[in-house]
């Protein structure tokens, strides 16, 4: 028996032993596999570093929190062809490395120049144009290549559109069921070509990518009216392009491709509390203003409920190009006269903008602090800008502020950018054709230990200075810090918007039903940090009325950015 039991020991067991051996290091290689980034003599794995745009100027309540955001972006490559073009070369599926909390992605390597693409949160299809016919592709990696073959970076924005909304649309797109909304962003490596030193973004300036919708939301101010919904959006844009590379145009229309309605059976498709829709933003496709979209508001006037439908016009009473990663608030300043009595019959009728009187507030020269000369003009969303990043090291790829300079005169107006205390900015020089409008994000570096600086932007005869402050304090999670003369933010305050963890409060301290935006009477705002995540908030200001040495003494806006 000792025998046998030897024989089985020393002679069977072996090529079980060598098989769970041989298991063994098929593991660990598939295991390494997983947590090591795919390494090949053609190709060169970059970590991405991306985050949520802001829902531009001013921003919003994301309609994603950061952390929902898709860490598995598809990359697009688009190279250099030597006549100033950029062509399809290749598009990667980024993927995460369990347990790393990474994301990598394997690119060929380049020697020219190259545009990266970038697509998260994407649907489960996307759609392309072919004069005005669209296809159905599922998204992934061989159908994006198939499209995109020979195209240039120009032309594959202009093709690759969203999945279509249906008609009528009986909820607001991306919000039931929820639903990441998808985000993009052409971005160009400071390196020549992509290589080892490429980086596409680091781990405390992260890319900004931007939402394909914009966002719509509407408020009331007028005593003798209560808010009580959006209930339906008339002439919505059925589909919008993936990446839309003009900053001020949404796309044409396709013809034959309609609009759609947002509307339910029963019932309202955005729910005002505390009057606001704040809560329950509508989403729109990028709409031009050839579309004729309009809201129906349903709201309590003299006891009764009564419907108004409205053209989305601008404080000149004109029409107005809904732009995507954009946020719009109409405030109903003044209601003058009964409204219809259904939704049905709001939506047939002439708009109601004569009797229904209201305000915007747009990412856009109306928001934005202004200064005109002759016939042209250069506005500014902000002219100070505060970054809290406790550490003293260079911080990077800051989107300080966004500027849009006009010319409606009958030469070139040209400018420049500059900086003091070693902070660089892009662009640095600015050059607009007669009749053009040019709308830029201005990044900035922050060099090591610089705690405050000044950006000088020069457009013709106009001169305008924007302060840079970093502050290295810790913003720990919970406490609160007041936006008032002598306070945290020395300013005289009379609104704020935000987004990410922050919320926005009166001077008592209680939070109202909308903490992402605030108005108040008395110059006091204050800023509570809710986590430990990404924030941005911008500050309106005024002179003080009870000093004249307190507060500003023109009107101005603050950004505020919590990295």
């Amino acid at each position: 028996m000792n025998y046998i039991l030897k024989y089985i020991s020393t002679f069977c067991c072996r090529p079980l032993v060598a098989v769970v051996w041989m298991l063994f290091v098929l593991a660990s290689c598939i295991g390494e596999k997983t947590f090591a980034p795919d390494e090949r003599d053609d190709r060169v794995t970059l970590e991405l570093f991306t985050r949520m745009n802001e829902y531009a100027l001013p921003e919003t309540r994301a309609g994603s929190a950061d952390s929902d955001v898709d860490t598995e972006p598809y990359i697009i490559v688009f190279k250099d062809n030597g006549s100033s073009s950029y062509i399809f070369e290749e598009v990667a599926k980024s993927y995460r490395v369990p347990g790393k909390n990474k994301t990598y992605v394997a690119l060929k390597k380049q020697t020219a120049l190259c545009k990266l693409l970038l697509f998260t949160n994407t649907q489960d299809n996307f759609y392309a144009k072919s004069g005005t016919a669209f296809t159905s592709y599922v998204f992934n990696e061989e159908n994006l290549k198939t499209v995109l073959e020979g195209k240039t970076l120009e032309q594959s924005c202009d093709i690759l559109y969203t999945e279509p909304l249906t008609n009528p649309q009986t909820d607001v797109p991306f919000t039931n069921p929820r639903k990441k909304l998808p985000l993009s962003l052409v971005y160009q490596p400071s390196t020549t070509g992509i290589n080892d030193n490429t980086t596409i973004g680091t781990d405390t300036d992260k890319l900004q990518l931007g939402r394909a919708v914009a966002q719509i939301v509407v408020r009331n101010t007028a005593a003798n009216f209560t808010l009580l919904a959006v209930s339906a959006v008339v002439n919505a844009p059925k589909r919008g392009v993936l990446h839309n590379l003009s900053a001020t145009a949404p796309p044409a229309m396709v013809s034959g491709d309609g609009v759609v309605d947002y509307k339910k059976t029963t019932g309202d498709i955005s729910g005002a509390t505390s009057n606001t829709t704040g809560s329950n933003p509508v989403y729109l496709y990028e709409s031009g203003t050839a579309n004729n979209t309009s809201l129906v508001i349903k709201g309590t006037y003299q006891g009764k409920t009564y419907y108004y439908k409205m053209d989305l016009l601008d404080n000149n009473k004109s029409k107005i190009n809904i732009l995507r990663d954009y946020r719009y608030t109409f405030n109903i300043t003044e209601v003058n006269d009964v409204g219809h009595g259904s939704v049905e019959e709001a939506i047939h009728a002439e708009a109601f903008n004569h009797i229904i009187k209201i305000t915007l507030t747009i990412d856009d020269t109306d928001a934005y602090e202004t200064t005109r000369f002759d016939n042209y003009y250069l506005s500014v969303s902000n002219s100070h800008y505060i970054l809290y990043h406790a550490t003293t090291a260079a911080s990077s790829n800051l989107v300080a502020l966004k500027l849009i300079v006009k010319n409606s005169g009958g030469e070139i107006v040209t400018g420049s950018l500059s900086a003091t205390g070693g902070i660089t900015v892009v662009p640095s020089s600015l050059s607009v054709e007669p009749g053009g409008v040019q709308a830029t994000n201005v990044t900035i570096t922050i060099p090591e230990n610089l705690t405050l600086g000044t950006v000088t932007i020069r457009y013709g005869n106009i001169y305008k200075e924007v302060t840079v402050e970093k502050r290295t304090t810790a913003w720990s999670d919970g406490s609160t810090k007041a936006a008032k003369p002598s306070g945290d933010f020395n300013y005289y305050c009379v609104s704020g918007t935000a987004t990410g963890a922050v919320d926005l409060l009166p001077s008592n301290g209680t939070a109202r039903g909308d903490t992402r935006n605030i108005t108040v009477d008395d110059g006091i705002i204050l800023v509570k940090r809710t986590g430990t995540g990404v924030a941005t908030f911008y500050l309106s200001t005024a002179l003080n009325p009870g000093s004249g040495s307190a507060g500003e003494d023109v009107s101005r806006r603050i950004k505020v950015e919590l990295k």
